[in-house]
């Protein structure tokens, strides 16, 4: 299970690609809108249990906290969006209702099609800062924005505020206090769950647990670390919550698959 919060560094981020070829992901989950037009091919993806297939001229939303996992027929080419929250407020502002359809998929219409293919741009591996470019800002903020307009008009939505949604809510808390010493008594005090609740929703998951769930989030909280390259094993161990290098090293390695040195090579 891949967990990230880290909203690309900034309040208000993007990233958006051409993707070419057989790809597969593993199940993931974070807090960006993720959205996806296939070009060519198809994509076999997987949100919230439910399976989807979407072939040329579909278009995928993916919204926060949806636990989803695809894979790609090698023919595929796929323009894909990923944008923060606090960029697309109009639909996925903190209190407001969630991005959530009863299906991810839609057939866009000839104009979206086009629109995208005229449009879409491909920035490669860059994270946009958006508050900082504030041309390309406004491109991709309409590129967003039309999409989850049609999507919304196609899609039945599910109404789910998140406060009320229980998933959202924890892992949105434990983000935030991960560096500290967390239990689920805890968590649950903090939110008003009990922690049999606690672990039931988290659970739900692909049988995560709570544990799992916190050292997912550290994990990738050491990773950003290590790209810097600037501070000790321990330093980052501690930085990140764990309460020692060798908990560290075991927890990364169990979710990477590798070491903390292997991967910072």
């Amino acid at each position: 299970m891949h967990i990230t919060m880290q909203n690309f560094g900034f309040a208000k981020s993007a990233k958006c690609f051409i993707a070419n070829g057989a790809y597969e992901f593993p199940t993931r989950i974070h807090q960006f809108t993720e959205m996806q037009y296939i070009m060519e091919g198809t994509l076999y993806l997987e949100v919230d249990g439910k399976a989807e297939e979407l072939s040329r001229g579909d278009v995928a939303v993916i919204s926060s906290f949806r636990p989803h996992s695809f894979r790609c027929s090698p023919d595929s080419r796929r323009f894909i969006l990923i944008v923060s929250r606090g960029f697309i407020s109009d639909f996925a502002s903190g209190d407001s209702s969630l991005i959530k359809g009863e299906r991810c998929g839609f057939k866009a219409s000839e104009g979206l099609c086009a629109y995208l293919r005229e449009n879409a741009p491909d920035l490669g591996d860059r994270v946009v800062n958006l508050e900082n470019e504030k041309a390309l800002s406004l491109k991709i903020k309409a590129l967003a924005y039309t999409i989850l307009c049609e999507y919304t008009e196609k899609v039945p939505r599910l109404s789910e505020n998140i406060k009320s949604n229980a998933l959202a809510s924890i892992i949105m808390y434990i983000g935030e206090h991960y560096t500290e010493p967390l239990t689920r008594a805890s968590v649950g005090m903090a939110l008003g769950y009990s922690p049999s609740y606690i672990s039931h929703v988290i659970e739900k998951l692909n049988g995560i647990s709570f544990a799992e769930l916190i050292n997912s989030l550290r994990v990738e909280r050491a990773k950003e670390l290590l790209k810097n390259g600037d501070m000790s094993a321990i330093d980052i161990a501690l930085e990140c919550g764990f309460g020692s290098e060798r908990s560290f090293y075991r927890a990364f390695k169990e979710i990477t698959g590798e070491t903390p040195k292997k991967y910072s090579k």
